[in-house]
């Protein structure tokens, strides 16, 4: 997920899916919002997102600062919206072992995640990592995939001879709760070791219908590198799996 232009033009599902979320939070007074509170966002990407929906859905007066683990898309983001004075850019592996991320970034009231802990193997360190960062009386609202079509075909994939040289490290091109009987059971039991209250954790089915093959392989190919560079055998593949339709059903955990 180096290419933020690409990124960027293939965003629509999982835009549709934040919008969504943030609605449904709003409508429902999920979250509080205090005066001058610190925001951070986790996985922010080129910035749009963080900026053209979450910054809206917040009080004029919070500041928000948004992570990423791509040197490349924090360049861009911070390129994009150096004008907005509420907003900052850094780059930080929450994934990170070792590190007083605390130390790094300071505490925050919020904290924000949408489409990015699928991409985490260790949750533990990252779920530990939220809660340095969190306030005592903070608050976490994340949206990330337990499951996907997509899934099960790079797995299908991997086992094929002419392919299974370069992906020996499919498993992170997964979801770790991918296969999971109850991933909120195991969300749910994480963070309760970890001294996370109040936790409330929701599975969805999600289908979003791509309208067209090429618009379906841009989505794939923007967030994983390796289908980038082998798009044509790939597509073909892909038409062959999915042929019966062009829609991807899949189970986020918000």
């Amino acid at each position: 997920m180096d290419d933020p232009k690409l990124y960027k033009a293939n965003y629509h599902m999982q835009r549709r899916d934040v919008a969504n979320l943030l609605k449904k939070a709003s409508d429902s007074s999920m979250l509080r919002h205090l005066p001058n509170q610190r925001v951070l966002d986790i996985g922010c990407g080129p910035g749009d997102t963080t900026c053209s929906l979450l910054l809206p859905f917040l009080p004029d007066d919070s500041q928000v600062v948004g992570v990423d683990i791509s040197p490349e898309m924090i360049r861009v983001a911070r390129e994009t919206y150096k004008s907005n004075p509420r907003i900052e850019f850094q780059e930080c592996n929450i994934e990170g072992c070792g590190i007083n991320i605390g130390d790094t970034l300071g505490k925050f009231d919020q904290i924000y995640s949408f489409w990015t802990f699928h991409w985490i193997q260790n949750q533990r360190v990252a779920f530990q990592n939220v809660h340095d960062l969190l306030k005592s009386d903070g608050e976490i609202l994340f949206l990330f995939l337990a499951t996907s079509p997509i899934y099960n075909l790079f797995e299908t994939i991997s086992t094929y001879p002419r392919w299974s040289k370069y992906m020996t490290d499919v498993k992170k091109m997964l979801s770790p709760f991918h296969g999971r009987t109850d991933p909120c059971a195991e969300v749910r039991h994480l963070a309760k070791t970890l001294n996370f209250q109040d936790i409330k954790c929701t599975l969805q089915n999600s289908t979003y219908e791509f309208p067209s093959m090429a618009a379906l392989m841009k989505s794939v190919q923007a967030i994983d590198p390796f289908i980038n560079k082998n798009s044509e055998r790939f597509e073909r593949i892909l038409f062959i799996r999915l042929q019966g339709g062009n829609s991807s059903r899949y189970g986020r955990l918000g």
